[in-house]
């Protein structure tokens, strides 16, 4: 049988068309991978544009935060009490080349009145929704230093305590346990004072319970103490670390009693070359930032705004003209039979004050209660302002001229301490004057002096308003919350007993009408 044999050109045309078969197959093959690549690529974009849709949203929620802030901040009303509290209204949201993108609104919710506000941001952006919930913490310089003085050099004279000794407290073995030096580890809460310029420890035995601030320097022997930090202007350091000067003159003993300072040089070991408990006040360092103890701030108190407690006074003292009148009048506070609110009694003559004989008052009213949004507890006197006895309540007192304090200023129930209840300010324009022979009061106090002369503070007078600064050898004095002080103060002739007491609770209970810096302590999702 004769073997078939294929043709050479019919083998090239099986070639041919094996080859058409593989180019279809490979074609499909990479179009099916293209159709995949090419579904993955617009799923990814899609993600990534709805992830970019997203960032937006939460930046239109966050700049919806931010206007509530400038809001609370405004001049006009950030005082405690007084916060702006309208809610923002949805408000157009725009990309960095001004076009709209999507919109904001935010509600606002003061429900204390007194340190926090809440913030309820909500933002769209094509069709993406977040929102966000923002805490404004409303700091105030005037409740948040246990003494502040502006004045080209402060001395401190003998004898004299300022802060809290927390061994105090409690079983001494415990507390000096806990309180080495009788001052919390936390710097939040402790004790802060502040001096514009020089702070001299001219006298002996006088002892910080707290973190000391100078913008210049601080000086004192060795029979003074700070327990705790000490944040100086005039301290300085090298390129390596190693410090210049610590700012402290002389042999003043400094230390918080905890081992949680800064190995400034970077040698392995905190010892006495790195000044533990000392810090620059004013300039910062990369190499610290972590541990959030230098370089804190130069710090500027306001002043009192005469305008805005005469807009702002009480109805009850406004409709009797204290604040358009100008008198030098006689307050003795006493609380309602509730115990929640203030009753103001007025005397007008030195002596009937004094005496406190209530048939010769010329005048009774009581303060609102600090939950009254219309009405709040400030006094405001057109002239000096004589003061005395309880507070219910949280009240300010406001004087176009001096503060005379003519006995103790105490809280509902003899207390000396503050509380969510009750709270005091005395805030006055020019001096104020410390004038029994003992004396004790509560708050914070004021003397933003107007009028010429050094002094904002004095002690020199008694209460019949004589020169006897001999009166007060044999008394003692305690304030219980904040002294603030443009000028010198003059209280060391309460020569044997004399102390500034830290009450921690003003920074949270504050009274009405104090101003406020707010910030943005927290942001979360909701």
């Amino acid at each position: 049988m004769k073997k078939r044999t294929r043709s050479r050109g019919n083998l090239l045309q099986d070639q041919r068309g094996f080859a058409l078969i593989s180019v279809y197959l490979v074609s499909a093959v990479v179009l099916i991978v293209s159709m995949a690549a090419f579904g993955s690529v617009f799923t990814e974009s899609h993600l990534v544009e709805r992830e970019i849709i997203r960032t937006r949203a939460y930046a239109a929620a966050e700049a919806g935060l931010q206007t509530a802030l400038v809001q609370i901040g405004q001049a006009a009303t950030a005082y405690t009490g007084f916060i702006n509290t309208d809610p923002i209204p949805d408000t157009p949201f725009q990309s960095v080349t001004g076009t709209d993108v999507g919109s904001f609104s935010v509600g606002i919710s003061y429900p204390n009145q007194a340190d926090w506000v809440v913030l309820n941001a909500t933002a769209t952006v094509d069709g993406e929704t977040r929102r966000l919930e923002g805490r404004v913490f409303l700091q105030s310089n005037l409740s948040k230093y246990l003494m502040y003085a502006n004045a080209p050099t402060i001395g401190l004279g003998n004898n004299l305590v300022l802060g809290t000794d927390l061994r105090e407290q409690g079983e001494m073995a415990q507390e000096r346990a806990k309180h080495p030096e009788g001052v919390v580890a936390n710097a939040n809460d402790r004790a802060a004072l502040y001096y514009t310029n020089d702070l001299d420890f001219s006298g002996s035995n006088i002892h910080i319970y707290g973190d000391t601030h100078a913008e210049n320097f601080i000086s004192g022997s060795s029979s003074n103490t700070i327990h705790g930090d000490t944040f100086v202007g005039g301290f300085t350091q090298d390129a390596q670390g190693r410090v210049t000067n610590d700012g402290i003159n002389g042999t003043l003993t400094v230390g918080d009693g905890f081992n949680d300072d800064i190995d400034r040089d970077r040698n392995g070991i905190v010892n006495a070359n790195d000044y533990p408990d000392r810090h620059d006040l004013l300039t910062s360092s990369q190499q610290y930032t972590s541990f959030n103890e230098d370089a804190r701030k130069e710090e500027v108190i306001d002043q009192v705004n005469l305008p805005f407690y005469q807009a702002h006074n009480s109805s009850a003292a406004a409709s009797r003209g204290y604040g358009t009148t100008t008198a030098e009048r006689y307050f003795v506070f006493e609380p309602t039979a509730d115990g929640t609110q203030t009753k103001v009694i007025v005397y007008g003559t030195l002596a009937r004050f004094n005496a406190d004989n209530r048939q010769y008052k010329t005048d009774e009213f009581t303060l609102p209660a600090m939950s009254n949004p219309a009405d709040k507890a400030i006094l405001y006197n057109n002239g000096k302002a004589h003061v005395k006895g309880t507070i219910a309540g949280r009240v300010a007192v406001v004087a176009s001229d001096d503060i005379l304090f003519d006995g103790n200023i105490k809280y509902a129930g003899n207390s000396s301490y503050c509380s969510s209840q009750n709270s005091a300010a005395f805030l006055a324009r020019d001096l104020v004057y410390f004038r029994p022979e003992s004396l004790e009061v509560s708050g914070i106090i004021y003397a933003d002096k107007s009028s010429a002369g050094t002094l904002a503070v004095d002690s020199d007078y008694n209460v019949n308003g004589q020169y006897r600064p001999q009166d007060k050898a044999n008394g003692h004095f305690r304030q219980f919350g904040n002294l603030i002080i443009d000028g010198m103060g003059n209280t060391s002739n309460y020569t044997n007993d004399r102390a500034y007491v830290y009450d921690s609770n003003l920074k949270y209970y504050r009274p009405p009408g104090l101003p406020i810096r707010p910030e943005l302590r927290t942001v979360r999702e909701i």
